[in-house]
């Protein structure tokens, strides 16, 4: 199974166990004398079943994120480096806003540059599309060791 596929069926999965909750909290609370339209207990196996099998792909998603090499750093490191992104330019972006109220307080035109060139960049993303190569490429279950990607040229 490939990276992609794994993560496809996490995300599944955490649309199932949401569906589970739904439909756990629609048949946990009945009126007396109402039997309920599914069965609670076969509900929480099914839920634990679905947990259990979410523990297993974490884990070996994690694992393949880790041990895959892309242009010298980890998917690790690599979903670390856009998460980061994101938040600053979340940052930046509330700075650039106008204010709520009209106030006597100017913002800094470095931020606002500082804003844009990390938009900038992230526009780039050079570093999306080579994650997204490697998940295609890369197998989540292989044993330890350093696995490489096969789309290691690609260049910034």
């Amino acid at each position: 199974m490939k990276l992609a596929e794994a993560l496809q069926e996490r995300a599944d999965l955490n649309r199932k166990i949401s569906q589970l909750e739904t439909r756990l909290l629609e048949n946990s609370f009945t009126q007396d004398g109402v039997e309920p339209a599914q069965d609670p207990k076969k509900l929480l196996e099914e839920l634990d079943r679905c947990i259990s099998r979410m523990e297993q792909l974490i884990a070996a998603i994690n694992k393949a994120n880790t041990a895959t090499i892309v242009d010298g750093s980890s998917l690790t490191e690599l979903i670390a480096r856009k998460d980061c992104l994101a938040l600053e330019i979340g940052v930046l972006n509330s700075l650039m806003a106008p204010p709520a109220a009209p106030s006597r307080a100017t913002r800094a035109p470095k931020s606002r540059s500082s804003a844009w060139w990390t938009s900038a960049r992230c526009r780039r993303r050079p570093t999306a599309s080579r994650r997204k190569c490697a998940r295609w490429t890369t197998s989540y279950s292989r044993p330890t060791g350093r696995q490489r990607s096969t789309y290691n040229h690609i260049s910034r």
